[in-house]
């Protein structure tokens, strides 16, 4: 146990390429982490207590009972919360590790300040992190050397959560940076979390299947800026009927999965190549990609603030929407930094908010609180 406090900051994440497709086994996406961030403070205390720092949420107080389960949570308001603490538990008791009791302090810094409204930069994942992070630090593990360990938990713990998603964002909080990645066999790990002959711990020791997670570099030619819509979406349920189309139209999404993996790879080699060009055509061909995904499976992806972003954009590089689309963020690339500011400034006048959004390349990491 670690009788000081410590912070545990955890960066939020942008999709840049490969959406939807990075679902599926063996098809690629580009994610990166930003600066803004997940602050998790943890701290010795009598009793087992929850707070954040938005006023409508009161502390809550919970407890272990003697088969680990939590209790007094509850899984409607608090589902990541509820997960990530029964998993991270369930581990340590796994390892033999004491438990101790503990105070967590929220503070989440994803959101828009003044609105409370997401930009769509992963706080559901940065949040799972960040839990799990803190109470392992609390537990006396260093974390910046446990990060393949603190990846695979969140991945669990959201995956019951939510029931969906790839994990890139977890990948991208964890790790830091601009990262090529890999999704593990989605298959694969739900048969084994079910399976009662394996603890945690053995589910954590094995190497998963499909799963690769590679530090990138951008070309230093290529500025990178973000645009809100002021729109807030729920990923979960786009995802669902993404999956649905998916099992009932297998030709018609191939096609698909083909023109996002030729897109990602071709962002990847321009990474390699130092070519800056492209990065561009490469972020066209996704968004080309990702326009076919919605003429087929009918849902609007590209609402017309983002088309809007992307028309504009495109005046000085290429554009496309981040993440499940349907609102949040657009991202753009250009290969002339001094037209940026050109850039947010049409932006502003059609109602996009210009995001300051600058690579976090450490990932999660810990801090003595002073």
């Amino acid at each position: 146990m670690n009788n000081s406090s410590l912070i545990i900051k955890v960066p939020g994440k942008l999709m840049i390429a490969g959406e939807y497709a990075v679902l599926s086994s063996g098809y690629p996406a580009i994610v990166k982490a930003v600066n803004r961030y997940m602050t998790i403070k943890i701290s010795p205390y009598s009793k087992f207590i929850l707070s954040d720092s938005s006023p409508k949420l009161p502390k809550e107080t919970w407890m272990v009972n003697h088969k680990g389960y939590v209790i007094g949570l509850d899984i409607r308001k608090n589902p990541f919360m509820k997960m990530a603490i029964t998993i991270v538990l369930k581990y340590l008791r796994e390892k033999g590790v004491r438990i101790y009791a503990f105070q967590l302090e929220i503070h989440n810094g994803l959101n828009d300040i003044i609105s409370g409204k997401k930009y769509g930069l992963g706080s559901s994942s940065a949040f799972v992190v960040g839990v799990i992070s803190a109470i392992l630090a609390y537990h006396g593990l260093e974390i910046e050397k446990e990060k393949l360990l603190i990846y695979k938990l969140s991945c669990i713990a959201h995956l019951k959560a939510q029931g969906n998603g790839s994990g890139a964002d977890i990948a991208a909080s964890v790790y830091g940076g601009w990262i090529c990645y890999y999704r593990y066999d989605a298959e694969w790990l739900t048969h084994k979390l079910y399976d009662t002959n394996l603890t945690l711990n053995d589910l954590i020791s094995m190497p998963w299947p499909s799963l690769s997670i590679n530090k990138i570099s951008l070309p230093a030619s290529v500025s990178f800026i973000a645009g809100w819509t002021k729109h807030s979406v729920k990923t979960s349920p786009l995802v669902r009927k993404i999956e649905d189309f998916q099992m009932k139209n297998k030709k018609a999404y191939e096609v698909f999965l083909e023109q996002s993996k030729a897109a990602v790879l071709e962002f990847i080699r321009s990474c390699d190549l130092n070519d800056g060009e492209g990065i561009l055509q490469a972020i066209h061909k996704n968004r080309i990609a990702l326009q076919y995904l919605e003429d087929v499976t009918g849902l609007q992806l590209e609402i017309k603030e983002i088309m809007e972003l992307c028309r504009i954009a495109e005046k000085y590089g290429r554009a496309k929407f981040s993440g499940s689309g349907g609102g949040d963020c657009g991202i753009a690339f250009l290969i002339d930094e001094a037209k940026i500011e050109n850039l947010k400034q049409e932006w502003m006048k059609a109602g996009i908010i210009p995001l300051d959004l600058k690579s976090s390349n450490l990932g999660v990491t810990t801090f003595e609180s002073e």
